[in-house]
């Protein structure tokens, strides 16, 4: 199912019985995830379930996959899933320009685009937008904002 928050955002669950008691087990935020992925990792899930294991045991080892992409690679995902999703050319640019320069930050000696979704905590992520309007790029500032709180939503 996808979930809607208040805030807005989108995520995929499932919704599962396990011990007799009811489960809800996250399986990603949208656009990130595709509807297709969502089913395939509800799929293992299931699969799971069969055999007499709990999905949300397994999920820890999901969690450290997804933290291992770095946050280029995460970027160009999204944009692949926002371009087959029928996204406007404006969207797109947007994003594009946004991601573009975002990931040339330098962060400790690296660009923020090579570091992993997992190295880029709270005081990281503040650093890079701190760079970022410091070096007049105040209008990406808050377009940047919207995308790293969709990056941070993938490690939950």
């Amino acid at each position: 199912m996808l979930r809607l928050s208040a805030a807005g955002s989108k995520r995929w669950a499932l919704g599962y019985r396990f011990g007799g008691s009811q489960h809800l087990l996250g399986l990603g935020e949208w656009p990130a995830v595709s509807l297709a992925a969502a089913r395939g990792e509800a799929a293992k899930a299931h699969a799971l379930l069969a055999r007499g294991l709990d999905p949300a045991t397994k999920a820890p080892e999901a969690a450290s996959a997804v933290a291992a992409v770095t946050f280029e690679q995460w970027a160009a995902k999204v944009r692949d899933t926002k371009e087959s999703g029928g996204a406007s050319p404006a969207t797109l640019t947007r994003f594009d320009h946004t991601t573009r320069v975002l990931c040339a930050v330098p962060i400790n000696g690296r660009s923020f685009g090579k570091l992993t979704l997992a190295q880029i905590g709270a005081r990281v992520a503040r650093d890079a937008l701190h760079l970022l309007q410091n070096s007049g790029f105040k209008g990406t500032v808050l377009k940047a904002r919207v995308v790293m709180a969709s990056a941070f939503g993938l490690q939950r």
